[in-house]
């Protein structure tokens, strides 16, 4: 991909942010199964290292788990996700909070270090609109372009030189995708983020890439500000960032994962029922032994973060938004796993 700097007045500096939903305002699911205290006298102490994304969560989740169980003692160092690889290789932490996936180079480096892969939990989904907190993604064109809507195998043939979701051809016009007109023929401009420790376009990449490469034509803009200068100059012009960067004379595109639909512009209702292909979630990485038993202190703990108690409290915080309580019920069966 290319790189581009631009230079761009103090009003484009920050977002026109659409009002925080707070995720206290989300009633948890009332299937999901509650926490039953074991009664055990547990003890012990857990390094936790990782994502200042899940600050919030993972502050008051040790603070309720030490309610129920006061001789544990935490740990916490959360600065972001690109702190969190290196020192559960090292076995300094034993919990990492993630943002984002482990990149490649970070499962290589565990295996190649302990002969398995971390044992990866989701533990939450991210924002909806909060800035710095793994917040869902939208695609992005000018308010005047009149696409529609796409799936996410023309998006991938938008941007990836790789089309692995089978899309019949590489999109380069508009035409290509139903529009007529003076835009017809024009060269479709697709615009990225600058990869950095957010990992929003390494996460595009895998979601809607399927890991494929990007195309040469993909250019690198450092910033979702300067995406949105970009994309509200120029009619032909595509992107992808943080629901909360949309500005003036910029529009999001409905998506969907395949033409069956439903296509979704990404509502907060469309995000809670999963409807909305481009949501994001929280994780926490273990170094687990694939054929041991889990040290008990922390499938305790992790069972109650994945309970009603646990996902109302993080909930609270206003920040990231509850799992469904279907995904709940399939972390814990994983937990269970290792007795």
């Amino acid at each position: 991909m290319k790189k581009v700097f631009l230079s761009f007045s103090l009003s484009l500096l920050l977002p026109l942010l659409a009002q925080a939903v707070s995720a206290q305002q989300i009633e948890v699911d009332a299937s999901m199964p509650s926490y039953k205290p074991t009664g055990a006298n547990l003890t012990g102490e857990l390094n936790i290292v990782g994502a200042v994304a899940m600050k919030k969560a993972i502050e008051i989740w040790t603070q309720e788990f030490n309610k129920l169980y006061p001789n544990i003692h935490f740990h916490l160092n959360l600065r972001g996700s690109s702190t969190a690889a290196a020192p559960l290789v090292t076995g300094i932490s034993q919990i990492a909070p993630m943002g984002r996936e482990l990149w490649d180079c970070e499962l290589v480096q565990f295996k190649h270090t302990w002969g398995y892969l971390p044992l990866r939990v989701e533990v939450s989904r991210g924002s909806y609109n909060v800035s710095q907190r793994s917040q869902i993604l939208a695609v992005y064109v000018n308010k005047d372009n009149p696409i529609e809507k796409l799936t996410l195998a023309q998006v991938d043939a938008i941007f990836s030189k790789s089309r692995l979701r089978g899309y019949k051809e590489r999109v380069e016009t508009w035409g290509q995708l139903g529009l007529a007109g003076d835009l017809a023929q024009q060269p479709i401009h697709p615009y990225s983020l600058s990869d950095d420790s957010t990992g929003v376009a390494e996460w595009f990449r895998s979601r809607v890439l399927l890991n494929g490469k990007f195309r040469d034509a993909v250019d690198d803009v450092p910033s979702p500000q300067e995406l949105m200068k970009r994309l509200s100059e120029d009619r032909s012009a595509i992107g992808f960032t943080g629901i909360s960067y949309l500005g003036p004379n910029i529009k999001v595109v409905p998506i969907a994962e395949d033409d069956a639909g439903p296509f979704s512009s990404g509502s907060l209702a469309d995000v809670l029922s999963g409807k909305y292909p481009l949501t994001r979630f929280m994780y926490v990485y273990l170094k687990q032994p694939p054929d041991q038993a889990m040290d008990p202190v922390i499938k305790e703990f992790l069972t109650y973060v994945l309970s009603k108690q646990g996902q109302e409290a993080q909930a609270k915080q206003g920040e990231l938004l509850p799992l469904p309580a279907d995904v709940v019920r399939q972390e814990r069966v994983q937990l269970e796993k290792f007795k």
